[in-house]
């Protein structure tokens, strides 16, 4: 079972309390295109949570990647300075797409460290 599908199964979890942030996406594609990770996770994860989420940010990979990373970096630091949780979570998958697909060092977010499940 993937990490996504056995997220989804955790009991009491309240998911309209959760914020979630998109970080990996190839650059150039939009989220119609098979690869992308956004839409991946739409339909894998957000779209099958009952009731949604309280907000779930994705990554834009069809525009200037620069200004998509300034974007997420300003709303990564608004919900840290509102004292809200600073995890990363990141899957098993993302590294297997990440070995697949040329490396970028186009986006990090300085402080911020990733939390790996594997499968």
């Amino acid at each position: 079972m993937q990490m996504l599908e056995k997220l989804l199964l955790v009991e009491g979890v309240d998911w309209s309390k959760v914020t979630c942030f998109h970080l990996d996406e190839y650059v150039g594609i939009t989220d119609q295109h098979p690869a992308s990770f956004k839409k991946y996770l739409k339909e894998r994860f957000a779209d099958r949570i009952d009731g949604g989420l309280a907000a779930f940010h994705y990554v834009v990979g069809s525009g200037d990647a620069q200004e998509e990373c300034t974007r997420l970096n300003a709303l990564i630091a608004q919900y840290v300075r509102a004292g809200h949780a600073r995890l990363h979570v990141r899957a098993a998958l993302a590294r297997r797409r990440a070995q697949r697909a040329p490396q970028s060092n186009a986006c990090r977010v300085p402080g911020r460290r990733g939390v790996e499940f594997g499968e």
